[in-house]
């Protein structure tokens, strides 16, 4: 292989024949690590590499009612629960609120 198939520490490069198949690699490294990563032609011409440089590694999106950490959220933000994020006082008001809204529904089926 030429300098062209392998990475920053000289180890070989993981050539994907098809571009298809690179590009799904990728998509399941960010949603299944949160790893962000780009496709590129090899400089050979007879395949796709994967590369993570210069490619800006975000956070995916946190779904605030879930607790549960998400594969896709970094590792420096596990044991974060609503309560932290939010704040206690916020939490209570939000679940006041749901609670209302919830009184007021009940209120409107019996009539």
């Amino acid at each position: 292989m030429r300098e062209c198939c392998t990475d920053h520490t000289g180890k070989p490069k993981k050539k994907y024949p098809i571009k298809e198949d690179a590009l799904e690699v990728a998509r399941n490294l960010e949603l299944e690590k949160g790893i962000y990563v780009k496709v590129y032609q090899c400089d050979e011409r007879d395949g796709w590499h994967l590369t993570s440089h210069d490619v800006p590694q975000q956070p995916g999106p946190t779904n605030v009612l879930n607790t549960k950490v998400s594969p896709r959220q970094p590792k420096k933000q596990k044991g974060r629960t609503l309560g932290k994020i939010l704040g206690k006082e916020l939490v209570e008001k939000l679940k006041y609120e749901v609670q209302k809204r919830n009184l007021e529904k009940l209120k409107e089926e019996r009539k």
